[in-house]
C-alpha cells in the first residue's frame, strides 16, 4: 500500500506505477506490478491488489490534506481532483490492467468492478472506436435474433 503522503511525491508514484518492460512482436509494452499483483498465483497478493484499486478509489480531500483538522479550501479540491485524475489516468493507461482481471475469482472481480477506478477504465474502454464497433454489431444481431423470432 501507498505512503500515506504518495500526492506529495507524484513522479514517484508515476514511475512505480509503470513496473517492468515486456517485448512482444517487436514492441515494447510497460507491465505494472499491478498487473503482476493481479496474476498472482498466490491469492491473498490478488486481495491486496484490488484492496490499493478501492483504497484508490476512496481517497477524499481529507485524506489528500496533511492536516486533517483543517477545513479543505476550494484550492484543495481543485489540486486534490487534478491529482486523482492524474492517478485515474496512469492507472487506466496500464496494460493488460483489465485482461489479468479475468483471473481474479467473481467475489474479487465484483469488488474491483465496482471501485471508480476501474469503473472510468472500462467507461472510458466502451467509448473507444472498437467497443462502439462491438456494441453497434451487438445491436443489429439483436435486432435480427428478435425480427428472426417472431416470424417464426
Amino acid at each position: 500500500l501507498p505512503d500515506e503522503d504518495f500526492f506529495d511525491d507524484y513522479a514517484s508514484f508515476v514511475s512505480s506505477m509503470q513496473g517492468s518492460t515486456l517485448m512482444t512482436a517487436g514492441e515494447e509494452k510497460k507491465k505494472s506490478w499491478l498487473v503482476y499483483m493481479l496474476e498472482a498465483e498466490y491469492h491473498p497478493t490478488k486481495e491486496i491488489a484490488v484492496d490499493y484499486l478501492e483504497l484508490l478509489s476512496e481517497l477524499t480531500v481529507v485524506d489528500f490534506k496533511i492536516d486533517e483538522g483543517a477545513n479543505p479550501t476550494p484550492v484543495d479540491v481543485d489540486m486534490f481532483q487534478k491529482s486523482r485524475d492524474k492517478i485515474f489516468s496512469e492507472v487506466e493507461g496500464l496494460k493488460f490492467l483489465v485482461p489479468t482481471m479475468i483471473l481474479l475469482k467473481d467475489s474479487e472481480k465484483e469488488r474491483a468492478t465496482t471501485t471508480a477506478i476501474i469503473q472510468r477504465v472500462l467507461d472510458n474502454a466502451i467509448v473507444q472506436p472498437f467497443g462502439i464497433t462491438i456494441l453497434f454489431c451487438d445491436l443489429i444481431f439483436n435486432l435480427f435474433m428478435l425480427f428472426g423470432w417472431r416470424s417464426v
